[in-house]
């Protein structure tokens, strides 16, 4: 498929946000938003895996990203939308699309118990700016290495809660017609590590917090925090957790990682890919691991868990 060179799709404006520093080095042009092609994504995913993205347009605002959403739709080209690059796994292959990169996206506005946010905005700072100013509910997220949109569209938490918890309103573009809206809480219905929104990127949201005792809430933050670190592999390539904890029919919910431990899988590998011997939901590139060593690897756990322990495990990385 021949992807054009994508400024040209753009009036004056939002061209001159995408090329700010087009004479400049790639460095540089990575700083401060704009569009390079041929893009590694093993440097742009937690996994250290993935071929060249075709091209990467890197928007500096919530206008022009949805711009970049409505021109690929009118010109018919392939649109992928990417955050952090954690739980990710990228073709070796390469990203035959426009891919959008929200990282630039950064501006967060506190006022009184409520946080503004853009899309690309990191989730750690936001945890812990909140933490400091005594404002509590988010606390069981820290550690998750995502941004804001990526965290909404995933509907990222764990034991401790999820991201829905506090959210007020969520400003998305829908990725089939271009259209911007702005959703309520109520207006949302999101799943268990799914926003339940659809195919649409996540451009802006409104957080709602609680008032407490900062250095409480701080406490709690750390102890999560070094809680998750002494349970997971967090120095190492990894996309985060491959596979979503199963629901049974009761409605209950059971643990992937145990499951795989309880079937002797801790330290399987394939290629350059290996399940961590420290929590087994997650799967180390411990050098030179290739797309195709993960998918092998996935399928191999996969088909013992289900034949062992009769549970089909269903995958929570996304893979292009």
């Amino acid at each position: 498929m021949s992807i054009e060179w994508p400024t040209c799709w753009f009036d004056e404006p939002t061209k001159v946000k995408l090329l700010k520093l087009q004479g400049a080095d790639a460095g540089k042009r990575a700083a401060s938003g704009g569009v390079r092609t041929d893009v590694p994504m093993s440097d742009l995913t937690t996994f250290r895996i993935g071929g060249p993205a075709r091209v990467l347009v890197e928007p500096l605002d919530p206008e022009s990203a949805a711009e970049v959403v409505r021109r690929a739709l009118e010109r018919e080209v392939p649109l992928r939308i990417l955050g952090n690059g954690s739980n990710l796994l990228v073709n070796d292959a390469g990203v035959d699309a426009v891919v959008l990169c929200t990282s630039r996206m950064r501006r967060a506005i506190r006022e009184d118990n409520k946080y503004y946010l853009w899309a690309g905005t990191p989730l750690v700072g936001f945890v812990n700016d909140a933490a400091r100013s005594g404002l509590s509910g988010v606390e069981g997220i820290i550690g998750v290495p995502a941004q804001i949109g990526g965290a909404i569209a995933m509907n990222a938490g764990g034991r401790w809660g999820e991201i829905f918890d506090v959210v007020e309103t969520v400003t998305i573009c829908s990725l089939e017609t271009g259209e911007v809206r702005t959703l309520s809480r109520a207006e949302m219905n999101p799943r268990y590590r799914d926003s339940n929104l659809g195919r649409v990127l996540v451009l802006e949201a409104t957080l709602s917090l609680k008032p407490g005792d900062p250095k409480a809430i701080v406490a709690t933050t750390r102890e999560h925090l070094l809680e998750k670190n002494a349970a997971q592999p967090v120095t190492e390539p990894s996309a985060g957790c491959i596979f979503k904890n199963p629901i049974g029919a009761d409605g209950r919910k059971s643990s992937a990682a145990k499951l795989i431990e309880q079937t002797g899988l801790k330290g399987a590998r394939i290629g350059g890919v290996e399940v961590s011997r420290k929590h087994a939901n997650y799967f180390i590139n411990i050098g030179g691991g290739a797309s195709s060593d993960a998918l092998a690897l996935i399928d191999h756990v996969r088909q013992r868990v289900a034949k062992e322990h009769g549970v089909t495990l269903e995958t929570e990385v996304k893979i292009w």
